[in-house]
């Protein structure tokens, strides 16, 4: 593969993942905003927010390529840094309910029956490859 068709690929890339992080942000806006920032600044801003993160921190990872060669350990904390804040801004409501100090709130959130834990197993349950997790020995070729 030539340098050129390798950044476009990189590019694209880190593009895509960009996109995700910001189609993230549509749901989280929607059903993981906690009660007290529904209808306020920061729930009208957040999913601009994260458009404009999406846009920055694909400049970021894309200009990280360039520097690569000079300075390795400065390309790989700018490509780091660009792929972890669109994480930890997409999931700041997630990290506020988990942290929450209000009783009913914590109470909500980490019960055992919450519907959240049962999503998980649901998921975990359903998605392909578990039976060969709980027995790996009974599905090696013979």
């Amino acid at each position: 593969m030539s340098p050129r068709a390798r950044h476009i690929c990189y590019f694209m890339d880190y593009g895509a993942l960009s996109l995700y992080s910001l189609g993230c942000a549509f749901p989280y806006a929607a059903y993981s905003m906690p009660t007290s920032w529904l209808h306020g600044r920061l729930h009208q801003l957040f999913v601009p927010a994260a458009a404009l993160n999406s846009f920055l921190c694909t400049g970021l990872s894309c200009y990280s390529r360039f520097p690569e060669l000079e300075s390795p350990g400065f390309s790989k904390i700018l490509r780091t840094g660009a792929f972890a804040y669109p994480f930890l801004y997409d999931n700041l409501p997630l990290f506020y309910r988990a942290t929450a100090t209000s009783y009913s709130t914590f109470v909500q959130c980490w019960v055992p029956t919450s519907s959240w834990r049962q999503c998980w197993l649901i998921w975990d349950l359903a998605k392909p490859g578990w039976p060969r997790r709980t027995r790996p020995w009974a599905w090696q070729a013979q």
